[in-house]
Formats: structure tokens, C-alpha cells, sequence
């Protein structure tokens, strides 16, 4: 099967750079890739549906916690742990907020028929989130709620906090095809991993703090009481540990269902590219949820089916009523895939439109894998966008996803938060200060 020079310039490098695209590839024509996935199963096969049900939140977490004496040996095998749990009274988060659209309301119910306000799509959500001796940090703590927004200083420490979710998902994302082996961490039994340290996607050179000799961890608290510890060093495999009351997982499913963390990192996003040729399928599933996503938009919305189509340019429209959107289209061979948008019914390429329009259409893109127990990873969204826009951004985002992460310096997007929402950034301080 003939690929394109991008899918083969991937496979000749390493595995932690398949994500680096040459800027040069083959011109070539659907047709030539009838033995591939269908436009249909390939949707299939990656869509996450929006589903609906209870919506409940830990009214209260803590950290019994000791000064662990880390080493390049890993872990002081009498370190204390205390897991996370539900302390049986949960309050009810309070669903009224400022939208710019009022008659929009939430995917989410609170309760289910028996009048229970606990419910398994809140499971896989962050409770906590302890870092020590990683980037900026030498300790930190967070208490998470359903909608963290970072605030604080440049250099506080906010892109540290979500380097450690990405770190998160890198690691999930490779040992959720990997058997869990059994284990001892921190004096108990449990399941762990070993990884190699391409497996991540951001650098891991300045992994720890201050360049220490020593690693650094990450630890993630489910709300289902969980616990998910990465340690990491430049010199070391990485090292990744399941942390649970319930039986050992022997699968990778049974894995899953113990952390059922499900991480939607939203990468980098930027201006479309002015040519973009039609790829192969293979190329677009390596690079569609990574920081090339934004140079294969019209590759990527080309495999949507018209339903899917449909709903992404409805959103998309919401926002830009005096616009609608057509399907990218393949011209010929030897030329480049057009998508086309009207404006007041006059048509444009979408590479004429200003940046803002590209990438509120990339992040209806993204917000499209959301769900009640995914998990929104989001950074400096506010970047090209109007302020109202910010403002549609994240009532779109708060009915896509059941827990939101975002760093931010936007007034219009900490304006619109309630007070416990909004978390101060300091690295000096080691703790994320809610202001309620």
C-alpha cells in the first residue's frame, strides 16, 4: 500500500517523533486508498459518545502525607499513603452560572432515579493532584473540583500543573495496551509498570525541579479513591503504579476499570495550512489530537460522517451565525483538499479566514470528544479569541465535559467563574488557592 512521505518519514524515526510531519508530501487521490478504513470506521472507531447521567462532587478531600526521602532507588518503601474516597455526604455543586445563551442547558443531571446523587461517570475524575520535585514545583497540592481554572503570575507554575495531566495521559495512553505486572510501591501490593521515556510527549529533560538528581512524581487521585503514581527521571525508565483497595487488575480492561481516568488534552492549536493535500488515514490517526492537528483540518473534518459534519458546523455556526460551513472537498489529483465557508453568502477558502474563526472551528473540533466522565486538559484557550467568544468557549466546554482543567490569564473567563472555581497559582506557596 502506498503512503504518503509524511506516514513514511514517521515510521523511519523514532516512536516519540511520529508526530513530527515533514512539510513536503505526495500528492494523492482518495481513490488510491480503498484497501484502507472507511471514512465511516474511521470515525467510528475514535468517536466518544456524549452521553447523559448523574453529576455529583466530592464536597471534601485531604492528604494524610509524610516528606518521602526520594532517590534515584525510587521510593522510601515506608512512605504512609492515605487514598482518596467519597466521605459520604456529597454536595451538590450549584448549576446556575452566566452563559450567553441562557436557553442552553447542561448534558449533565444531578440524581438518578433512585434519588442517589453518586454516580460511576464521576468516578474517573480527579479528586487530587500531588506533585513533588516535578518542573516548577517541589511540592504542590490541588483539591479538584469540577471546574479548576488557573490563575496566577507568569512562571507561577500553571503549564507545570498540566504537563503533569499530559505526563498523565502519555503514560495511560501506553500502558493501557500493557499488561499490568504485579508489584510492590510505598509497602503494599499493587501493579505497576516500567516505561520507556519517549513515551512522552513533552521534553522530559527538565523533568524535575531545579535539575534535581532526584525524580519526580506524580500522583493523580481518582474520586473513586484510585491513585495513579508516575515517577520520572531524565536517566531512568519511568515508572508508573496503581495504587487501589480493590482486588489486583490482571487485564488491561480490569486496569481501566479501577482507573477509569479518560484524559481529553487539548493540544496547541494555530493557523490551518494553505495546501493541504489529501493524506493517508494513517498519517491523519497519529497527528489529529496532537500539536500537528491544525495542519490536517481539512483532512481530518474530510473523514467526519454528515452527521457528525453537521453537528461540528452547527456549533460552529452558533458562535458565527452570519457563517456556514461545506464539507472539504477533493478536487483532482495534484491539487490541494478545499473547504470552503459562506459568508453573508459570499464563499471563501477557510485558509482566508482570520485566526480566530480557524481556531474556534479546531476547538469545536476537540470539544467534540467530550463526555460526562472525560476530563478537560485546556491551555491558554483565550489565545486569538474574542472575549465573548472565551465566554461560549467555556459554557461549550462545561456541557461537553464532566471536569475542566484550564490555565488561563483571561479577565472574561475568571469574570464568568464562581469564586471556587478560580485556583491561584504559587510555585513559593506549593498549594492552589481557591478564592471561596
Amino acid at each position: 500500500m502506498q503512503e504518503d512521505q509524511k506516514s513514511s518519514q514517521a515510521h523511519q524515526g523514532s516512536t516519540a517523533d511520529t508526530e513530527e510531519i515533514s512539510d513536503v508530501s505526495t500528492e494523492h487521490s482518495p481513490s488510491e486508498f480503498e484497501s484502507e478504513i472507511t471514512a465511516e470506521d474511521f470515525h467510528r472507531a475514535r468517536s466518544v459518545a456524549v452521553s447523559q447521567g448523574d453529576f455529583s462532587e466530592v464536597n471534601y478531600t485531604s492528604w494524610d502525607h509524610e516528606e518521602a526521602d526520594w532517590s534515584i532507588g525510587w521510593v522510601d518503601a515506608h512512605t504512609p499513603v492515605t487514598t482518596y474516597g467519597l466521605d459520604g455526604q456529597l454536595a451538590l455543586r450549584d448549576q446556575h452560572r452566566n452563559t450567553l445563551n441562557p436557553k442552553v442547558t447542561s448534558l449533565r443531571k444531578v440524581g438518578n432515579e433512585s434519588g442517589s446523587t453518586r454516580s460511576t461517570k464521576t468516578n474517573g475524575h480527579i479528586a487530587s493532584i500531588q506533585l513533588k520535585n516535578f518542573k516548577k514545583f517541589r511540592r504542590f497540592q490541588l483539591d479538584a473540583g469540577v471546574k479548576n481554572i488557573l490563575t496566577g503570575r507568569n512562571n507561577a507554575g500553571k503549564s507545570s500543573i498540566l504537563d503533569a495531566l499530559r505526563v498523565t495521559h502519555d503514560v495511560l495512553r501506553f500502558v493501557s495496551r500493557r499488561v499490568p505486572e504485579s508489584t510492590e510501591f510505598e509497602g503494599r501490593g499493587c501493579v505497576g509498570f516500567t516505561l520507556p521515556t519517549s513515551a512522552l510527549k513533552i521534553p522530559i529533560t527538565n523533568i524535575t525541579w531545579n535539575y534535581s538528581d532526584s525524580p519526580a512524581s506524580v500522583r493523580i487521585s481518582l474520586r473513586n479513591g484510585a491513585q495513579f503514581v508516575i515517577i520520572l527521571h531524565p536517566d531512568h525508565p519511568i515508572k508508573a503504579y496503581l495504587l487501589t483497595e480493590g482486588p489486583l487488575p490482571r487485564t488491561t480492561a480490569a486496569f481501566q476499570r479501577q482507573f477509569p481516568l479518560s484524559l481529553v488534552v487539548v493540544p496547541t492549536l494555530g493557523p490551518v495550512e494553505e495546501c493541504e493535500h489529501y493524506l493517508t488515514d494513517k498519517t491523519i490517526s497519529s497527528s489529529e489530537n496532537t500539536r500537528t492537528a491544525h495542519r490536517h483540518l481539512r483532512n481530518i473534518l474530510i473523514r467526519r460522517t454528515e452527521k457528525e459534519f453537521h453537528e461540528f458546523s452547527e456549533n460552529v455556526s452558533a458562535a458565527w451565525p452570519e457563517i456556514s460551513l461545506d464539507r472539504p472537498k477533493f478536487i483532482r489529483n495534484g491539487e490541494p483538499l478545499e473547504m470552503m465557508f459562506f459568508e453573508d453568502g459570499i464563499p471563501r477558502e477557510i485558509f482566508w479566514s482570520g485566526f480566530g474563526l480557524q481556531v474556534w472551528m479546531q476547538m469545536v473540533l476537540q470539544f467534540m470528544r467530550g463526555s460526562d466522565s472525560a476530563v478537560l486538559v485546556l491551555d491558554e484557550p483565550d489565545i486569538y479569541l474574542h472575549p465573548d467568544l472565551q465566554v461560549r468557549m467555556m459554557d461549550f466546554a462545561s456541557q461537553r465535559f464532566g471536569q475542566i482543567f484550564v490555565a488561563t490569564h483571561s479577565s472574561a473567563i475568571i469574570n464568568l467563574a464562581n469564586a471556587d472555581e478560580v485556583l491561584t497559582i504559587s510555585a513559593k506557596e506549593g498549594a492552589a488557592i481557591r478564592e471561596a
